[in-house]
């Protein structure tokens, strides 16, 4: 499971409440993902679930300059999520300073 999307993701109210419910700044979903899944590892009882037959709708870039706009931003959410909360993994090796 990559990441369950903002836009289209359902969760148990006292599962959130557990991991500490959903961020206000950006990458929020994955966030909540991540969380979901460190959850998952100290409690390997519960279930993380998803359906093959859901589809979910959404606005999407309708052209190549929007796209490319998109994952960079995209992107940038990504580093700053990890430099701000998930960065116990991060190393400078890792990182190609090392």
């Amino acid at each position: 499971l990559n990441n369950i999307s903002g836009a289209f993701g359902a969760f148990r109210k006292n599962l959130l409440k557990q991991v500490g419910g959903w961020d206000t700044h950006t990458a929020e979903d994955l966030d909540l993902t991540m969380r979901l899944k460190q959850y998952k590892r100290r409690y390997p009882d519960n279930k993380l679930a998803f359906s093959t037959h859901s589809i979910g709708h959404t606005d999407v870039p309708d052209t190549l300059k929007g796209l490319v706009l998109q994952r960079l931003r995209w992107d940038g959410d990504l580093l700053f999520l990890f430099l701000r909360k998930h960065n116990e993994g991060l190393s400078p090796r890792l990182l190609g300073w090392g």
